[in-house]
């Protein structure tokens, strides 16, 4: 597909950046050719990858434009926008699962009845697609952040947030934030840092929680936490800039009680030195415990004890991960400000 080409003005095109995706990209497909994509047209943006992503994808018969480097989600969403005319945007990964038939016409159809609308987003579900035990702990522990915010409702309206795992957008609103910005080398933070930019020209969002898409979450716990450490950093960042939590995943207090969790597994570690702590760090260690026993709940109810067990093992090191990444950016910014008084 070269540079120049556009695809026909479809009532809604579907991006999906591509890098070395082909564990997860049958799934997807067999997904959409199961679903009802009449008003669609789909673009498949490979990252250069070198598992035969395209040649699947060209041999599935989708359109598959190839980015000449390794440039990140950021750079093959803004290659996508770029390249598309339709109105309506829907971005998503190439690692979910479309299990509605009818979830593209969904989105479609809410825009129509919503003009002033400028985003639908999804949730996804809170079993993975991909059993393992980390996996479990990721798709359970981000569904239930949501949820406290849907509250058992199929939709929510003003729903203060966004998605680029499955969620569509007005063309006009991220062409008038000029798209991603590419300097951000984690999704996540790529999407927060989106949000945060339309929220500032005015965003107006809806949620179909009766929409819930598969995904496959990660597996291996070293890249995991690297990813936590440098997510928390960069969101760290963004939040110096806006002084402001958000209102569904990093809220006031969730990061409350993550900062609790950090500094009680820091006493802990005193107490190895300091024995006369072991009354203080039993205490802290109890209510840590205490906080964490809806969590515990919800993964005996929705899994076994082993992996309850393992969500308050995992829910330790996301603290940790998150407090390292958070201080790395203090640090950061103090040591910046610093510099940028002293050149001044």
């Amino acid at each position: 597909m070269s540079e120049t080409t556009f695809l026909s003005p479809a009532k809604m095109v579907v991006i999906v950046p591509v890098f070395n995706a082909m564990k997860t990209l049958p799934k997807l497909v067999r997904s959409i050719k199961n679903a009802n994509t009449s008003e669609c047209e789909f673009l498949f943006v490979d990252d250069c990858s070198t598992d035969g992503s395209s040649e699947y994808l060209e041999q599935e018969g989708f359109k598959v434009h190839k980015l000449p480097s390794n440039q990140g989600p950021a750079a093959a969403r803004n290659k996508g926008i770029e390249l598309t005319e339709s109105p309506l945007i829907l971005l998503a990964d190439s690692d979910v699962v479309v299990h509605s038939p009818e979830a593209f016409n969904a989105m479609i159809r809410t825009f129509e009845e919503k003009p002033d609308v400028n985003s639908v987003s999804t949730i996804s579900l809170p079993v993975p697609e991909n059993d393992a035990l980390i996996a479990r702990y990721t798709a359970l522990n981000e569904y239930l952040s949501y949820n406290r915010c849907i509250q058992g409702k199929t939709e929510v309206d003003k729903w203060p947030d966004i998605s680029t795992r499955f969620g569509a957008y007005r063309r006009e609103i991220l062409e008038a934030v000029n798209g991603f910005d590419t300097r951000f080398p984690i999704a996540s933070v790529e999407d927060a840092d989106l949000f945060y930019r339309i929220q500032e020209i005015g965003h107006r969002g809806h949620l179909l929680a009766w929409l819930q898409i598969g995904h496959h979450w990660p597996e291996k716990l070293v890249p995991l936490i690297k990813a936590w450490i440098i997510r928390a950093f960069l969101w760290s960042k963004l939040f110096a800039k806006r002084k402001k939590f958000d209102q569904v995943f990093c809220t006031a207090g969730e990061t409350a009680l993550k900062a609790f969790d950090m500094v009680t597994f820091g006493i802990l570690l005193l107490t190895l030195f300091f024995h006369q702590l072991w009354p203080v760090t039993l205490t802290l260690e109890l209510m840590v415990l205490l906080l964490k026993i809806p969590l515990i709940k919800h993964f005996v109810k929705k899994h076994d004890c082993l992996t309850a067990i393992y969500a308050v093992f995992l829910s330790r090191l996301n603290s940790i991960a998150l407090g390292i990444g958070a201080l790395g950016a203090l640090v950061y910014n103090s040591w910046k400000a610093v510099t940028d008084r002293r050149e001044k």
